[in-house]
């Protein structure tokens, strides 16, 4: 371990490199530079993923919706029906 702490105290009075000084103003200058010519964002991208995926999903749904066949009319109330109970007692 005394050898890491002697490398450790060696790099903290070691110089500080020159390309690090302009470092804060590079970074700045490059973020002001895209601030000014801003490309298509994020939130374009995602609406037109969201869009995409809103239309491939109706398609589908349209797609796999089998026809129905018609429904039988409930006539419980309106007609005899064979299972009736005045049917089944020989009315």
């Amino acid at each position: 371990m005394d050898t890491l702490d002697t490398m450790l105290a060696g790099l903290a009075s070691a110089p500080t490199p020159a390309a690090l000084d302009a470092l804060d103003e590079r970074v700045f200058a490059d973020l002001l530079a895209r601030a000014a010519h801003p490309g298509p964002s994020i939130a374009a991208f995602g609406s037109g993923a969201a869009m995409v995926a809103l239309a491939v999903g109706v398609a589908t749904a349209q797609l796999s919706i089998a026809p129905q066949a018609k429904a039988p009319e409930l006539a419980a109330l309106s007609s005899p029906t064979a299972y009736a109970p005045s049917t089944l007692l020989g009315q």
